[in-house]
């Protein structure tokens, strides 16, 4: 006579699979949210050049706006009268991604 094997039946198997089915859906929705949520290199990209253009546009005299394409964005830099006190004026610097899409914007008040 054979000696008998054990093996595992089948409602154990289908608890096993539902519990692993499980486990994997409530990573997947951790993973979904930490992705979008998370800061991506292109706006990581943007912000630092962003504050690169900041940091000149406040030391230059100039005042003109201007539009420029670099590392595939576009920068926009536009200045504007601040409402309250003409002596200040409010640069506005825009990277604009290849879709047209807002990536960041910083705005700050500068002294003429």
């Amino acid at each position: 006579m054979r000696p008998r094997v054990r093996a595992s039946s089948i409602i154990e198997v289908l608890i096993s699979m539902v519990i692993i089915m499980v486990v994997f859906g409530i990573a997947l929705a951790i993973f979904d949210k930490i992705t979008h949520s998370s800061v991506n290199g292109k706006n990581l990209l943007a912000q630092g050049l962003l504050k690169k253009e900041l940091a000149a546009a406040e030391f230059s005299k100039t005042t003109t706006d201007s539009i420029y394409v670099t590392d595939d964005l576009t920068i926009a830099r536009t200045f504007s009268a601040y409402a309250v006190d003409p002596a200040l004026t409010v640069v506005r610097l825009s990277a604009i991604n290849d879709k047209q899409d807002t990536v960041y914007t910083i705005k700050k008040v500068l002294i003429k």
